[in-house]
């Protein structure tokens, strides 16, 4: 991996455990994993965007990040005022070397 691609300082974030007062979950959303990570974020596009649709609908955007085993498509990802929702989390040739986060950006009051 090269590792001059992770440019992009990102936060990875989970829901929060706690529940409001009528016992509901909270909803509210809380960065994860120790702080920020560094990844290589690509927009899919043109045949890219097609191929990815096809076996993942509605992947927009492709965050690579260096492998971790608790990442999950729960999670979602912030960037400079940005949310991109997990859909899928895939370990490039099961080498765990990287990981590849297929995204959608979704906006904050959408999820």
């Amino acid at each position: 991996m090269n590792p001059g691609l992770l440019r992009h300082s990102v936060t990875v974030q989970a829901r929060a455990a706690g529940v409001d007062t009528s016992g509901a979950p909270n909803g509210a959303w809380i960065d994860a994993l120790g702080g920020a990570v560094w990844a290589a974020i690509w927009p899919l596009r043109g045949k890219e965007l097609y191929a990815a649709q096809q076996a993942m609908s509605q992947v927009e955007t492709r965050i690579r990040i260096r492998y971790r085993s608790d990442i999950t498509p729960q999670m979602r990802v912030a960037w400079q005022g940005r949310i991109f929702e997990i859909l899928y989390v895939v370990d490039p040739e099961l080498r765990h070397v990287t990981l590849d986060l297929m995204c959608r950006e979704i906006h904050e009051g959408a999820s």
